[in-house]
């Protein structure tokens, strides 16, 4: 079954209207999109004051986006800096135009978002927070499942890695195939050894993307999380290692495998620090697997591909799964974080 229409929508005269008259907002003075977010936001100046219009996908449905709101407001209840969602005249927290559900929220302004090591580290105990905070929001079975997925669970590998790589061989060209073997050889390794904690390690609800443009800083301080998209229930290790695995991509590869560990330590610490419940010595040990095995992620979006489209995938994400396979292989990985 092909995915819904992924286009992320556009901004119209009747799409602002509709917003302003749900919302009792005035005439709308400017407005532009805000960078290249999964979803499309506009910022908009109404009067004096600058407002977030978040166009959602089509695929995200009333109880999904209902469940993320109930969450954002518990999180921001528990002191997090995520922005306050402004309710329509009808008292709802959404209105829906062309198919995809929309929200208006505060604009909180920042200055940069989390790309620098100094920015990413400050970011780590806060993540800790999060995820503490997370353990005790109110969840379903909405909340816990994302309607695309950024991830792959451990438990689910195999199928999703066997899948993508029927599709890379149908294609019939060699340097995708050569790819497939690589991606079901890293995929193989994982199950293997991830098999040893399943059932070990805690799942709960977590952000599902902290990473980039989510995490915003006015200065040295977080002054915005956003973007519950990906949300999810899984291991909280599976959101941390998201997290270790970009900024292992942003800081450099060509750096020593020494020096790429001793940052990412440096990282889980600071994450480890912030927890009510520490990492245990498992999830430790687990964690490098869970790096590893995010990259794997982009395997579904082969599935229905176009050859030039899975070319495209390949080209973008094959040479984490190069990295990934060797990472796994070299004994410093498999301690990096015990």
């Amino acid at each position: 079954m092909p995915l819904p229409d992924p286009s992320r929508g556009t901004a119209s005269p009747e799409l602002l209207d509709l917003v302003r008259s749900r919302y009792g907002l005035g005439p709308v003075r400017e407005h532009r999109e805000l960078g290249d977010s999964f979803n499309l936001n506009l910022l908009i100046r109404h009067g004096e004051e600058d407002l977030v219009v978040r166009v959602y996908r089509p695929w995200v449905t009333v109880p999904r986006l209902s469940a993320v709101q109930d969450v954002r407001r518990f999180l921001l209840d528990g002191g997090l800096p995520f922005a306050s969602l402004r309710r329509a005249l009808d008292g709802s927290g959404w209105c829906e135009f062309d198919g995809r559900l929309i929200e208006v929220e505060e604009f909180v302004p920042s200055q940069t978002y989390m790309e620098s090591f100094e920015h990413i580290l400050l970011g780590m105990p806060l993540l800790g927070r999060l995820h503490d905070r997370l353990r005790l929001a109110p969840t379903s079975q909405a909340a816990a499942t994302a309607p695309v997925a950024n991830h792959v669970d451990a438990a689910r590998l195999l199928d999703v890695v066997t899948a993508g790589t029927a599709a890379l061989r149908r294609s019939g060209r060699p340097d995708l195939a050569r790819y497939a073997t690589i991606a079901e050889t890293l995929a193989g390794q994982l199950a293997r050894t991830e098999s040893q904690f399943e059932g070990l390690l805690p799942r709960q609800l977590v952000h599902g993307d902290y990473w980039d443009d989510n995490v915003r800083f006015s200065g040295s301080k977080i002054v915005l999380i956003t973007d519950l998209d990906f949300m999810g229930h899984r291991t909280r290790i599976d959101d941390l290692a998201l997290t270790l695995f970009y900024a292992n991509e942003r800081l450099g590869r060509d750096d020593t495998s020494a020096q790429r560990i001793a940052r990412l330590r440096a990282l889980v610490d600071a994450y480890d620090g912030a927890l009510r419940e520490p990492l245990s010595g498992t999830e430790r040990h687990a964690l490098p697997y869970a790096v590893a095995r995010t990259p794997l992620c982009f395997m579904r979006q082969l599935i229905w591909s176009s050859t030039a489209t899975m070319a495209e995938v390949v080209d973008r994400r094959g040479p984490a799964w190069v990295w990934a396979l060797d990472m796994i292989r070299t004994p410093a990985w498999a301690a990096a974080f015990s």
